[in-house]
């Protein structure tokens, strides 16, 4: 059936309007078209010293693809404002520019490095980097990229004079390091100064600790503030859990990270066995009652060299109680479950319940400590009668 004039009318119409309404939603839409500039990473040190390549890298992102963005460009100003350089930043592999220091050409990231004299300024202080991006079509991004570099400089540091003991006798008194450095910016360019104890065969780092310039001798062992000795102070619990030949390493760090080491230094150190000074346990025991069993003792390494306080309990029938097992002490200032009083003073402690069910005669206890070189002491053997 054919379509009446008035059909054809009202069919003409609505296309008309679906079609002008279709377009109205497409202008409406919005289409981000200005690059971004997603992250800025640069060398955050400038050596004033060296010929240093330090770089400014900036990864951009562009709505219509990486091919897309035109030109990267950095903007380097000192602390007043003044604009020092301005120059690119490139995404090409190093293949068109081969010092720019660009890795992967393609990936969006964009990459430059200068040298900070040369490139740009001899003074010392802090300056400000700005990173713009644009596009093919004349868009540019929205925010810069920033970031603030530090200038200074980064000269060798000369170890003058070092001063180790060469033996750590056990239970000696206090004994220092010392290292004495020269910097040619001065003292106040070295940010930190320490030293590495290793084992003979310096594969293994067994304490590494940051050395003073404070003047603090009681703290420290140094002497004046602010020269150019740094200095540590060792006890004999330096020698706590080691025995035999070790080497020490100085190490001194500037503000761009820089490290300098010394010639390792030898050192020995000694680690004798310690003792059990006192026991205290009661004679006799009534069944059922419980004890509280106290041990004493020292070691010339101080109390950080003890592992261990124990003791076995030979029953009247000759077998040892607990299946053969040592009872283990302590001394952690746990009265309600061991009987200690107060942690750490050297007085090992350890609650014991006799029951009804324990043979009445004579116990015998032997106490041990062994420290942590594996030194053990000679039994002490104190007997208790259980009534």
């Amino acid at each position: 059936m054919k379509k009446t004039v008035v059909q054809k009318v009202i069919y003409i119409l609505m296309t008309a309007l679906l079609v002008v309404s279709c377009s109205d939603k497409t202008e409406n839409v919005q289409v981000d078209t200005d690059p971004v500039i997603k992250q800025v990473r640069v060398t955050p040190n400038w050596n004033l010293a060296e010929r240093d390549a330090n770089y400014v890298e900036a990864e951009i992102y562009d709505p219509q693809g990486t091919a897309d963005v035109k030109a990267v460009t950095v903007t380097i100003k000192n602390s007043t404002g003044t604009v020092l350089l301005t120059d690119s930043l490139f995404d090409d592999g190093a293949y068109f520019h081969p010092s720019d220091g660009d890795v992967i050409a393609g990936d969006g990231v964009f990459r430059n490095q200068f040298d900070a004299a040369t490139d740009v300024d001899t003074s010392a202080g802090d300056y400000f980097i700005e990173i713009n991006a644009s596009d093919l079509d004349g868009n540019a991004a929205a925010e810069p990229g920033e970031a603030m570099v530090v200038f200074g400089y980064s000269y060798p540091v000369e170890f003058k004079n070092i001063q180790t003991p060469d033996t750590l006798k056990s239970g000696s008194d206090d004994r220092f390091f010392y290292v004495t450095l020269s910097h040619p910016k001065g003292i106040d360019a070295i940010k930190e100064v320490k030293f590495k104890l290793y084992n003979s065969t310096m594969t293994s780092i067994l304490q590494e600790s940051v050395m003073f310039n404070d003047g603090d001798f009681d703290k420290s062992g140094d002497v004046t503030a602010g020269d150019s000795v740094y200095s540590y102070r060792i006890n004999k619990s330096f020698a706590a859990g080691r025995i035999g030949n070790y080497k020490i390493l100085f190490e001194s760090k500037d503000q761009f990270q820089k490290i300098e080491q010394s010639e390792a230094e030898n050192i020995f150190l000694e680690n004798e066995v310690g003792s059990i000074i006192q026991t205290s346990v009661p004679d006799q025991l009534q069944r059922p009652s419980s004890a509280i069993l106290n041990v004493t003792v020292q070691d010339p390494q101080g109390l950080v060299d003890i592992d261990s306080v124990y003791f076995y309990s030979k029953k009247p029938d000759g077998t040892l109680a607990g299946n053969g097992m040592a009872f283990l002490m302590f001394d952690d200032g746990d009265y309600t479950n061991h009987g200690d009083t107060i942690a750490k003073d050297g007085i090992y402690s350890l609650r014991v319940q006799i029951g009804t069910s324990n043979a009445a005669g004579t116990y015998e206890f032997s106490f041990f400590m062994r420290d942590k070189v594996g030194h053990l002491t000679p039994a002490t053997k104190e007997l208790i009668e259980v009534q």
